[in-house]
């Protein structure tokens, strides 16, 4: 019964199958994203997946219509964009997700390249913006050689937060146009956090200072990004994890021994379902993190 066995982990055609069947899962893993950028598109019909940015921050989740998230969308581009100096100048966008920020600037007779690891983002983009530059990379490993000093403007959109602070500073050093501008839209640490993603507000400018760079422009929106928080927190408490919990215990009653099998897997998407809420919880955010924009240059001296 081992001699098949035996074979195949032996004999290197067979283990080549073996990887090529492995690596042909990840790639069907990730072809199977396109439809969920689809339906982001459909439903935000926008190609942004960032808070956006409410004029009105008492505006209540209860109020709030998908048109609205749109609108609060764009508005949060357009803050982005009112910080490029050069209106006819070159601009990256680093982790530019589905495009919608390459879309506006491309309207407005900009010259924007994107940048992203996700080659599933990459095939999205090329499709509705076929004219734009795109890098098919970490920013963390993009090739600064060949774009020294290339870029008017550099844009961080809630992409930040995934990147090592040395690493990032010392590329958009290397890319930046004497005199450009590096644009930074994020959320931001307050001492030590609830939820521990993105960076500490303290060691960001710590760094700036130490690489001889000043904020020139900041904007707290943390209130204005609320009401999304809102609206997502209010959709996965009364809409979603019901939903949730309709379906699990209609499998149970239906289906006992099915539900036996996988029980273990539900309580775990419980678990899953109740921290992805912990972080959009608006009271929780807004106690541990700030959301700010910042525009960042080179000092004079």
């Amino acid at each position: 019964m081992f001699k098949p066995l035996l074979k195949k982990i032996f004999w290197p055609p067979h283990i080549w199958k073996a990887f090529t069947a492995k690596k042909n899962q990840k790639n069907l893993k990730r072809s199977a994203e396109d439809p969920q950028l689809k339906l982001y598109d459909q439903i935000l019909k926008t190609g942004f997946l960032h808070y956006g940015y409410f004029d009105d921050p008492t505006k209540p989740a209860d109020a709030i219509s998908f048109n609205d998230i749109r609108q609060a969308q764009i508005r949060y581009a357009e803050l982005i964009i009112e910080q490029i100096c050069n209106e006819k100048g070159t601009v990256l966008d680093v982790g530019c997700g589905m495009g919608g920020l390459i879309g506006l600037l491309l309207e407005r007779n900009l010259q924007p390249t994107g940048i992203t690891p996700d080659r599933v983002q990459i095939n999205y983009i090329s499709k509705k913006y076929p004219q734009a530059k795109l890098i098919h990379a970490k920013f963390q490993k993009m090739p600064v050689d060949d774009y020294k000093h290339f870029f008017d403007t550099v844009i961080h959109s809630e992409s930040l937060q995934y990147m090592g602070l040395d690493k990032a500073i010392n590329n958009v050093l290397a890319i930046l146009k004497p005199g450009g501008r590096w644009v930074v839209i994020d959320y931001f640490r307050v001492d030590e956090a609830h939820e521990k993603s993105g960076h500490k507000w303290q060691e960001f400018t710590k760094k700036l200072e130490e690489n001889n760079l000043e904020i020139i422009y900041k904007h707290d929106i943390t209130a204005n990004i609320k009401p999304t928080l809102d609206f997502i927190y209010m959709w996965g408490n009364e809409i979603g994890k019901p939903i949730f919990e309709f379906l699990t215990a209609k499998l149970e009653k239906k289906h006992p021994g099915k539900h036996y099998l996988v029980q273990e897997i539900i309580e775990k998407l419980l678990r899953k379902i109740d921290k992805n809420l912990d972080i959009v919880n608006p009271e929780v955010f807004i106690k541990d993190k700030n959301y700010v924009l910042v525009s960042i240059e080179q000092r004079a001296d």
